[in-house]
């Protein structure tokens, strides 16, 4: 049971590892040619992957206890906060150039 859930939590951390790349590429790609069209598709395809991976995950259960999840989300939202403040502040600082 150990093996299995060790192999359950490794696909979900790439998962979300996945997540945060594609975010990061979405911010360079906003910094870089800042484009206001390609913002707004960008906002609602993170929207709509994010309710897609809720729905997977309420239909098929990756964590074994609510613990887990919670230690998942919380690193998670962690980078992703890291990542947006960073975004924010080098637009900012681009602005002011």
């Amino acid at each position: 049971m150990s093996g299995e859930k060790d192999y359950r939590l490794f696909y979900i951390s790439l998962g979300y590892l996945g997540y945060l790349s594609i975010a990061i590429a979405f911010l360079r790609y906003i910094l870089i040619l800042n484009d206001e069209m390609a913002d707004v598709f960008i906002i609602i395809g993170v929207g709509c992957l994010g309710s897609f991976t809720r729905f997977l995950e309420s239909k098929f259960p990756f964590f074994s206890s609510v613990k887990e999840k919670r230690i998942f989300k919380r690193i998670f939202n962690g980078a992703l906060m890291v990542i947006v403040i960073i975004g924010i502040g080098l637009t900012f600082f681009k602005s002011r150039a």
